[in-house]
């Protein structure tokens, strides 16, 4: 998206600065033409000056933290045999006084369906409407010990990305109409013992 909105700021810029051209251009008297390497510096210059504005620059970190923290997910398979459960999950939304600062609150509760305690896992929920659209998804907080055939509850919050137009979804469809799927990838038992969500099918 970066790469995008500084796509979108050269051709306004590159608009901005052929209006001024040709405004010199019909002014009576000689005038110099700038060298392609000058205009290309210029219009650098100027994007530049409009990235360093807060709200901008505030915008763009934003949205490469939301990219960074996503884990997207194409259609997984239900995991019948995944150590980890998905029992329960509750969402609400948290508006900030400015868009960028809104969250994403969710609590859930995984069962342990194993022998063993579990100290670390790599994961996340999928959620999606009734169709199989994805709406977004999350990372599960990797250091809950989960003991031996008992749920854990967990809860957090995650940053909304606001050019995903399923996050903005997620903030206004009803509970009853989304579906979660768990995506266990590997966990960490007790013992060190390491349960991989790949090698099972391998």
């Amino acid at each position: 998206m970066p790469h995008r909105l500084a796509a979108l700021c050269l051709v306004v810029l590159s608009g901005s600065y052929a209006q001024s051209l040709l405004a010199q251009n019909s002014s009576p008297g000689p005038t110099s033409t700038p060298s392609l390497e000058q205009r290309v510096s210029d219009l650098e210059k100027k994007l530049q000056s409009i990235e360093s504005i807060p709200i901008v620059a505030m915008a763009l970190k934003m949205n490469g933290s939301a990219q960074a923290n996503s884990t997207p997910e194409a259609n997984p398979t239900p995991q019948s045999d995944a150590p980890l459960e998905l029992m329960k999950w509750e969402y609400r939304f948290k508006a900030g006084q400015y868009e960028f600062q809104s969250r994403h609150l969710f609590s859930y509760i995984l069962k342990n369906r194993t022998d063993k305690s579990i100290k670390l896992v790599d994961g996340s929920i999928l959620f999606t409407d009734l169709l199989g659209e994805k709406l977004m998804s999350i990372r599960l907080l990797q250091d809950i010990i989960y003991s031996p055939r008992e749920p854990a509850p967990a809860s957090g919050e995650w940053s909304v990305n606001q050019f995903e137009s399923g996050e903005q979804r997620m903030s206004t469809v009803n509970h009853d109409d989304v579906k979660a799927i768990l995506v266990v990838r590997r966990v960490v038992f007790g013992d060190n013992s390491v349960w991989s969500e790949q090698e099972q099918h391998q």
